[in-house]
């Protein structure tokens, strides 16, 4: 196999497990604009948002290895250079990028909810009431 097809191969396989962390995670607390319902969605699915963490940092991590079998194997040139501050780039994303994932598992609350200022439950429904 090639380099080009090896490096074809780990830039797909990061879209498919960074797809795959946004599956199983909670794909609809990015679209909620509600702060406590988003909470309340996380609370309800905590272990599936957690297990979905890594899989949103291993992604770019292996997309960014695929970037740099591309750079190693590169001509000598404006192309090497360009494909290595790339994997550069996206190595340093996924690391950095990591610890906002592992607050995102390990702090599954919203600050900026006030308890106080969230509208009371209807026993009926056990949903917040609209006020």
């Amino acid at each position: 196999m090639s380099t080009d097809h090896i490096a074809g191969v780990l830039l797909v396989i990061g879209a498919v497990v960074f797809g795959v962390g946004a599956a199983v995670g909670v794909p609809r607390v990015f679209t909620e604009r509600d702060p406590v319902a988003r909470l309340r969605m996380l609370e309800e699915r905590q272990g599936m948002w957690r297990m979905a963490q890594p899989l949103y940092g291993l992604g770019p991590a292996i997309a960014s290895a695929g970037v740099g079998s591309l750079a190693a194997e590169a001509p000598a040139g404006w192309t090497g250079v360009t494909f290595a501050a790339a994997c550069l780039a996206m190595a340093v994303g996924a690391l950095t990028w990591s610890w906002s994932l592992y607050l995102r598992a390990t702090r599954v609350s919203n600050p900026c909810v006030d308890p106080q200022d969230e509208p009371p439950v209807s026993p009926r429904t056990n949903r917040p009431s609209k006020r």
